[in-house]
């Protein structure tokens, strides 16, 4: 039985917004958790594909629904981590960062003037989804000072770790660039 696009849409929305209960499992390390979530978003355009192989997840509605639970799922996880680690000093860059996305997933799902960008995704350009790739980061590095002690060089030296950060988001823009300038979303199926 074939599902239309939106039924299979929610649905997959539905499943990753569910993901998060993954915080919930005892007995394994939160990065491991976060990463499992992270793994599980990827999935989401299979379901799709699944159900009708002509579908495609580059197009306005797939993108903004993703965008949305991508946005629900990060304001989740930070407090997740702010919880656990409520010391850690980069507790008000990760909420700058999540601010920053979130600022851009609102113009991405709601603006429709050309006289401000050419195409709604050039607000993902604009707004890098930083968030994501730091606060894994950050969780591993609290992996490892859980598994390696706090003795240890690297995940005590604040300057590293601020220098993987800022390697991160050049990367992450780099990554954005090809993702976003490469893809021209259709218009939203029924």
């Amino acid at each position: 039985m074939k599902y239309t696009y939106r039924e299979v849409l929610s649905f997959s929305s539905t499943l990753r917004l569910l993901s998060i209960l993954i915080l919930l499992i005892p007995n394994i390390h939160p990065f491991f958790k976060v990463l499992l979530i992270y793994i599980l978003d990827a999935l989401d355009g299979r379901l799709i594909k699944q159900n009708d192989e002509n579908a495609t997840t580059y197009n306005l509605l797939y993108q903004r629904y993703d965008k949305i639970v991508d946005s629900v799922i990060n304001i989740i996880i930070f407090i997740y981590f702010i919880s656990l680690y409520p010391n850690n000093i980069f507790n008000l860059f990760i909420l700058g960062l999540l601010i920053f996305r979130l600022i851009g997933v609102y113009l991405f799902v709601t603006e429709n003037n050309p006289a401000i960008v050419d195409r709604p995704q050039d607000y993902l350009l604009l707004f890098p989804d930083f968030f994501r790739d730091v606060i894994l980061f950050l969780f591993l590095v609290e992996f490892f000072k859980c598994y390696y002690g706090t003795d240890d060089y690297f995940f005590n030296n604040q300057l590293l770790v601020v220098f993987v950060i800022f390697a991160i988001m050049f990367f992450k823009v780099y990554q954005e660039q090809l993702i976003h300038n490469r893809i021209t979303y259709t218009p939203q199926p029924i």
